[in-house]
């Protein structure tokens, strides 16, 4: 995950989840799903001591390693939580 604005220091990229699939014949293909919640969004404010889920643009990214993307989802948080 990649955010492109925000006061507080996040990493880029970010790995929030991943998963193993089954042993994969060729051709074969297997649905994963995550689900991200606003902690895993969030980075630690020294300031205030707590976590913040900015709000701005975020780039979600899909792929079998760093290298290879297989797709990308953009999301836009309008508000920030603490």
């Amino acid at each position: 995950m990649t955010r492109y604005t925000g006061r507080v220091y996040k990493p880029s990229p970010e790995l929030k989840a991943f998963a193993k699939t089954k042993i994969l014949q060729a051709g074969e293909s297997q649905e994963l799903s995550f689900t991200l919640t606003p902690a895993d969004l969030s980075s630690f404010s020294t300031p205030t001591s707590s976590l913040i889920a900015e709000a701005g643009d975020y780039t979600v990214k899909f792929g079998d390693a760093q290298e290879t993307l297989v797709s990308d989802y953009n999301y836009s948080r309008t508000k920030k939580m603490r």
